[in-house]
């Protein structure tokens, strides 16, 4: 009875994580359905940093994005990062997501260049970083294999974190990655994996803690000067 009772607790969570992950995907894609009925742009929800409208970014940046393209490419990892992250770290999804989120774009808006920086890529940085280095300080076999084999997957979403290439938020992916890195550790000691009962011959765990998977994405940064609403999208901005 008490084994069946928590498969069905662990399909509603299932169940919980999904309509999360979908909500995320959903609210980006209905903004930017929004944004082209109204034939607007709404670069200015992006951080323009260390200015008083920019502080409109801490909340807004990664609900805005270049265009479909931008957002398409950001939706697959995002649905999957929310998804992985609530459904293994259940205790402290939601506490880490809002760290990141905002801890992010603060430091954006503080260091960043001046330009409006949008997307939520940053935000997937932070919950990649984070997924990987939880399973190298918890030193779990299961989670170091997962962070094995994102690494093996995602290594080259190092190079996000460079300046290397022109219009590109590169600060918004570093900042994303170091708090990812600083939750962490802050969190090693939360949700360690132990077994429910002795008697259970599967060894079911509670607390499971995690794996990820999230591609290259990019993270834009738009300079204001370029902006001419009346202009084609892509000769206003920059990639």
């Amino acid at each position: 009875m008490q084994k069946h009772r928590s498969v069905e607790e662990d399909k509603g969570h299932l169940m919980y994580s999904f309509y999360i992950a979908c909500f995320s995907v959903l609210l980006l894609w209905g903004i930017r359905a929004l944004e082209v009925g109204l034939e607007s742009k709404f670069y200015w929800l992006g951080i323009y940093p260390r200015t008083l409208k920019g502080l409109f970014g801490l909340i807004g940046s990664g609900l805005v994005h270049k265009d479909i393209f931008h957002l398409a490419s950001n939706s697959l990892p995002l649905f999957m990062g929310v998804f992985m992250t609530i459904y293994y770290y259940r205790k402290i999804a939601m506490e880490v997501f809002l760290w990141i989120y905002f801890s992010c774009n603060l430091w954006v808006w503080v260091l960043a260049r001046p330009a409006y920086h949008i997307g939520i890529s940053g935000f997937i940085y932070g919950i990649l970083s984070f997924l990987f280095f939880s399973g190298i300080f918890r030193r779990n076999r299961r989670l170091m294999t997962v962070s094995l084999i994102i690494v093996f997957m995602y290594g080259s979403m190092i190079w996000g974190v460079l300046p290397i290439k022109d219009g590109v938020s590169w600060e918004s992916h570093a900042a994303g990655a170091i708090v990812g890195l600083i939750l962490a550790f802050y969190f090693r000691r939360v949700g360690k994996l132990k077994m429910t009962h002795e008697e259970n011959p599967l060894h079911y765990w509670t607390n499971t803690n995690d794996s990820s998977i999230t591609p290259i994405v990019f993270h834009y940064s738009i300079d204001e000067k370029k902006i001419d609403i009346s202009n084609n999208e892509e000769e206003n901005l920059t990639l």
